[in-house]
């Protein structure tokens, strides 16, 4: 690849800076995204749409260029409903929550939401299920450094979280909505071998077309009593 000394490369030196309180076109489709579960239509997307959704997460970074996803791409009917009734049927469905670090059982402050996530595959017309190939956390065994396991499972959770928000900004940007469903990996015993996983079930992009008017904020941040943007430095930037 050339270098360009001095300067941006060219071609990208036409990209003017929006005026003072307007947002450009990338910034605001991500500014618009919300998680949308309710209200789907019938309406399908197109093949093209759906093949440039595939193509930006194919196109996330990934740390060493590992790419450690497989995008499985469901838009059969009588599959997708399949996926929702393997969640409603899994064992254990109901305590499936995040554990808690320090007594390894379920988190006491958390309900599950399987069900909720099961009814959302069933109500979509397309569903990604997302693969994690694990090329660093999956050989996290034997004798390793402190903390080495810890950052090999970061490496590949980036990653394929990355994929997944590109997917998702694509859809956003073409009028879907929807929402990523880790609950999908409840079912894992029966997703995997079905669909032909060698790696890890991730969890499951279920986008599609709803009547939801997705503008209130985000909800309130889990932790509200940490600062989520640190400053470092004078800047005479607007604080967000």
């Amino acid at each position: 690849m050339t270098g360009h000394a001095g300067g941006p490369p060219p071609g990208s030196e036409g990209a003017a800076a929006p005026a003072p309180g307007q947002q450009n076109g990338t910034v605001a489709t991500i500014m618009r995204r919300r998680s949308v579960r309710a209200d789907f239509t019938e309406r399908t997307p197109p093949n093209s749409v759906v093949r440039q959704i595939v193509q930006a997460g194919l196109a996330a970074p990934s740390a060493k260029n590992a790419q450690p996803w497989r995008l499985h791409v469901v838009r059969d009917p009588g599959l997708i409903a399949w996926i929702s009734e393997q969640m409603m049927a899994a064992p254990g469905r109901e305590e499936f929550v995040p554990v808690d670090p320090l007594s390894g059982q379920p988190h006491p402050g958390h309900v599950s939401t399987v069900a909720a996530s099961a009814a959302v595959i069933a109500a979509v017309p397309l569903v990604i299920v997302v693969e994690s190939l694990e090329p660093f956390s999956s050989a996290a065994s034997g004798a390793r450094a402190p903390g080495a396991d810890q950052f090999a499972i970061r490496l590949d959770a980036f990653a394929v979280g990355a994929a997944v928000q590109n997917m998702w900004l694509a859809a956003t940007s073409f009028g879907l909505a929807g929402v990523f469903l880790a609950d999908a990996a409840v079912a894992s015993d029966a997703i995997v071998p079905r669909l032909g996983l060698k790696g890890a079930l991730f969890g499951a992009l279920a986008l599609g077309y709803s009547r939801v008017d997705a503008t209130p904020p985000m909800n309130a941040a889990l932790l509200p009593e940490i600062e989520r943007a640190v400053w470092h430095g004078d800047s005479d930037v607007d604080r967000v």
